[in-house]
């Protein structure tokens, strides 16, 4: 009976295109891709071996000769083509990241019995012609013993249908139906060729689901790095939650490069890309020459992470590191001559046994570096997990939700003394964060971590309202004050209607413009802009003054400050605890000079001592800030302590 072969004309195109996709799009990183690609060299093969054999067994007439190719092309189609559905079962196992279960006794057993029955049924049709038979007389002919390879390959298709339902959660639906494609296409396709011989449609039927999962699952563009050909933070999280949702035992190391922004800036974006990469791939290799299993990804810009399977999950990244040194300084001589080198921080983390949630994991990786003591390169999760600041950090969504939603948000005020007038004569408005499970939480975290979640800009409008509510309700000359400073974030001057909410709150309020001095860190350099710019100048325009705060611990320079509107510069405390060298004090001695030749008024902050106060004030410094006179205060207290001292003066 003649076959048409239109559909398997159709399937050998789409499964080259499929091949030439894979690896051009770098779709064959990982052992699942390499596995699809193995199907789909398995169905091409299937589909020549099939079309080939038609049109030998259409075009000429049968002699013994001809038998025996016809004979082994069938054994190859049958072997080739069945072996597909059994690979694509052990292939849901890698993309569902589940191989590990198929080094357990039971489905190996499973495997071979079935496997082995499809194999021995192949091997004594040659005897017994129970499959198939080839004949001289009657060409090609199935025997009543085909219905085994049908069931057979059925069993696994059951089975592979119940992985999918099993693990469903793990793919989302484009995914999960793409997989669940090349059954139930395959299903249909057997039926039809079963009943309707003449139609050769299986090879098509398989073609056009490997595409259906090429085309929805195999987006090498979320997955991969473009800038270095590596599985991304993207692949790294959605391997996370696989690892957790069926409940895997894994090491994860996390290298972080603490100093990979300045190597980045100094060797440039493509050399700083080949320099990571070059890493990546000294580690695969020498992971790969010990037989180590493992999964790497890349988090861009700085951080590598390595999955350990169950077996390797006491494996000690130290014993590699030294060697992986040395073989990254060999294989990148050049940038070594330049004196570039990335700065290592790693931390090991035993998942479940140190951390069985994925927020807890994520931040970890992404703040290890920060409690880690600065000596150590190398850090188990096991000895900070435990700490108060990793368990604020893991916690700071809930924490930072309460403090807008509850109001756990709180003004403290620091005063500001005034050497000149011999008073404090402003304070600068500090906000603090009480939680109610983990008590007072330092500004330097949460307000970091409400810039990284976008919360910067209601804290902000928190901080506006509260401190023109507090000039409103007290008569600032009775106290002796001048002004009161708020800080404004980049985040907030980077708001178009910045303006119109100071000029909302003043309104409110009814204050005056000259009682608030804003301060506005040196990173607002970094970020100036048509927007930055257009704000300063309409609440200039509005009355409000500014100070430039931390001074000293960025790039702005003296041309810079002077082109901007700002009346007071406050020196960083980390410029002023150098006083006690002389190249410290000649360095404030002329920081000072310069502001004053400028015409801006200076404040010393982070004052702790007489005998830096005195040597401030002999300098030329208006305004001193620190613990020697106060640490910041709640507003009771700060207003008993400026009537207390404004009264009385101070010496």
């Amino acid at each position: 009976m003649d076959k048409i072969l239109f559909f398997n004309y159709c399937a050998i195109p789409i499964l080259i295109i499929l091949l030439v996709s894979a690896y051009t799009r770098r779709a064959n990183k990982d052992r699942a891709s390499k596995i699809f690609i193995i199907m789909t060299w398995l169905s091409l093969g299937a589909t020549l071996i099939d079309t080939f054999q038609e049109l030998i067994s259409s075009s000429v007439p049968l002699s013994r000769f001809g038998c025996i190719v016809i004979y082994l092309l069938s054994l190859a189609y049958f072997l080739l083509r069945d072996s597909t559905i059994v690979v694509y079962f052990i292939y849901l196992f890698y993309v569902t990241r589940t191989e590990y279960k198929l080094r357990r006794k039971a489905v190996f057993i499973n495997f071979a019995v079935f496997y082995g029955a499809f194999l021995l049924l192949l091997i004594l049709n040659t005897f017994n012609g129970w499959i198939f038979r080839v004949t001289p007389e009657s060409g090609y002919s199935r025997g009543s013993a085909i219905v085994l390879l049908y069931a057979i390959v059925f069993v696994f298709m059951i089975c592979g249908i119940n992985f999918l339902l099993k693990y469903r959660k793990l793919m989302h639906g484009g995914e999960w139906s793409a997989y669940l494609s090349l059954y139930i296409f395959s299903l249909f396709s057997v039926l039809v060729q079963y009943f309707f011989p003449s139609f050769v449609v299986e090879m098509f039927a398989t073609s056009i689901s490997l595409l259906l999962i090429h085309l929805l699952v195999y987006r090498p563009e979320l997955v991969i790095d473009p800038t270095v050909g590596l599985p991304n933070s993207h692949a790294y999280h959605t391997r996370l939650r696989n690892i957790l949702e069926t409940k895997q035992h894994v090491q994860i190391v996390a290298i972080k490069f603490i100093n990979a922004n300045n190597i980045r800036t100094y060797l440039g974006e493509a050399r700083y890309n080949h320099y990571v990469l070059n890493i990546a791939e000294q580690t695969e290799k020498i992971h790969n020459e010990l037989k180590i299993k493992h999964d790497l990804y890349y988090e861009a810009p700085s951080t590598l992470y390595l999955i350990y399977s169950e077996e390797f999950i006491d494996f000690d990244f130290r014993d590699i590191h030294k060697k992986l040194e040395q073989n990254i300084k060999a294989a990148l001589y050049e940038i070594k001559l330049t004196g570039a080198s990335l700065t290592p921080r790693i931390c090991s983390m035993r998942c479940p046994e140190d951390l069985d949630s994925y927020n807890d994991i994520i931040q970890l990786g992404h703040e290890f570096y920060g409690v880690t003591p600065i000596d150590k390169y190398y850090i188990n999760a096991s000895d900070i997990v435990g700490t108060n600041k990793f368990r604020i950090e893991s916690h700071m969504d809930s924490i930072l939700e309460r403090a807008i939603t509850e109001n756990r948000l709180e003004m403290y005020y620091q005063p500001i003394y005034s050497v000149k007038d011999g008073r404090f004569s402003s304070a600068e408005a500090l906000l603090r964060l009480k939680d109610r499970e983990f008590g007072f939480i330092s500004p330097g975290i949460f307000i970091p971590a409400a810039e990284s979640r976008g919360l910067i800009l209601p804290i902000g409008d928190f901080v506006i309202d509260a401190v023109f509510k507090f000039v409103a309700e007290h008569d600032l000359d009775e106290l002796g004050l001048e002004y009161i400073e708020p800080n404004l974030s980049v985040a907030q001057c980077l708001q178009p209607e910045l303006a119109e909410k100071i000029m909302a709150a003043q309104e409110k309020y009814g204050i005056d413009p000259k009682r608030i001095n804003f301060e506005i860190t040196e990173t607002f350099f970094d970020n100036i802009g048509y927007i930055m710019d257009r704000n300063l100048k309409s609440l200039k325009d509005m009355g409000y003054e500014f100070s430039l705060d931390d001074y000293g611990t960025g790039y702005s320079n003296i041309q810079r400050v002077s082109k901007l509107p700002f009346s007071i510069i406050k020196i960083d405390k980390s410029l002023i605890d150098t006083m006690d060298t002389e190249d410290g004090m000649s360095l404030i001695r002329n920081t000072i000079q310069m502001m004053k030749d400028i015409r801006k008024e200076i404040v010393a902050e982070g004052v702790e001592t007489k005998e830096i106060l005195d040597k401030l004030s002999d300098m030329g410094c208006d305004f001193i800030q620190g613990f020697y006179f106060s640490k910041p205060l709640p507003e009771k207290e700060f207003l008993e302590f400026i009537k207390e001292h404004n009264k009385n003066g101070h010496s």
